[in-house]
């Protein structure tokens, strides 16, 4: 997990550790419990991004088809570049920001699309988390980023429907 090509960001609580190639998160960890992994399975991209065709069938682009990609760390914020997703006339900017004196971590997407295509939905950032958490049974909690976002307490799989 600790590749030569992770780039790491910290925030007062958590360890992110991005790929320096793709931009994906590869792993994301409480500095109080750094053992206890949240990002499992295989490696994603960094964002996916599912529009309708010249058909108005859905399809999807990811980041990893940019013909261009550039991922940087500056100061305390991982900036991703992508251009050329698929091909396209498409650009997506990706920021996420940290720093010793932030509780959480700050994400941010801009994208550009040129392509003249209905986008239809943005999953960003991509992570896939176990459900078996560490520590006392019932007392884990899950944030829900969508929307506002609301704290999930003692989670059931029924809960965490996609």
């Amino acid at each position: 997990m600790n590749a030569p090509t992770d780039l790491i960001l910290e925030t007062a609580a958590d360890t992110l550790r991005f790929d320096a190639r793709t931009g994906a998160l590869r792993s994301l960890r409480p500095q109080s419990a750094p053992d206890q992994e949240f990002i499992a399975g295989p490696q994603l991209p960094a964002l996916v991004i599912q529009y309708l065709d010249e058909h108005q069938d859905f399809r999807q682009w990811r980041s990893t088809q940019a013909e261009h990609t550039q991922v940087e760390l500056v100061g305390d914020e991982v900036r991703m570049f992508f251009s050329k997703i698929a091909g396209r006339n498409l650009e997506a900017v990706l920021r996420v920001r940290g720093g010793p004196d932030q509780r959480f971590s700050r994400w941010r997407l801009w994208l550009r699309n040129h392509t003249g295509l209905q986008i239809t939905d943005v999953q960003f950032p991509m992570a896939v988390s176990p459900y078996q958490l560490a520590g006392t049974p019932g007392r884990e909690a899950v944030l829900w980023p969508l929307n506002a976002g609301s704290l999930i307490q003692a989670p059931k799989p029924q809960d965490l429907a996609p």
